[in-house]
């Protein structure tokens, strides 16, 4: 399956890259996220911005920072865990070239969060996908009235 969607070409590219540290507490979470070479931190508690342009989301996780599913990093900056804590369980070792060894979640396991993440936002993050959807709609109501 992995083959299968990095062959595949999509319209839309990305500059981001998200991933989750496991890690018992916020002061750990801190040394890794300054332990990452070529990147800077940014405005946002969870993103680092990194040399080339591009950027990372990083979530730090444990059930003592996320009890029941929640994660306060801010006040005003709340992330929905729900389903974190079982995602250690549905890892796959991969190897880098490096030699190095790290824990990648599986594709359905990670589609399954980023629907739990998506269903909790507040706003629509894709702009043009949201323009798509609205014409799309509009063209099929058009199509509908016609009929």
């Amino acid at each position: 399956m992995p083959e299968l969607l990095l062959s595949q070409r999509f319209e839309q590219a990305t500059l981001d890259a998200d991933a989750v540290v496991f890690v018992p507490d916020l002061a750990t979470f801190e040394r890794v996220k300054t332990g990452l070479a070529g990147f800077a931190p940014t405005k946002y508690p969870y993103r680092l911005r990194h040399e080339s342009g591009g950027r990372a989301d990083i979530l730090p996780y444990s059930d003592e920072l996320a009890p029941e599913g929640i994660l306060r990093l801010q006040p005003d900056i709340v992330f929905n865990m729900t389903g974190f804590g079982r995602v250690a369980d549905a890892v796959v070792e991969v190897t880098l070239e490096s030699g190095e060894q790290i824990p990648v979640v599986l594709v359905p396991v990670y589609v399954l969060l980023k629907l739990v993440a998506y269903a909790d936002r507040k706003l629509e993050k894709d702009i043009g996908g949201r323009r798509r959807r609205r014409a799309a709609i509009s063209s099929s109501t058009n199509l509908m009235s016609r009929v």
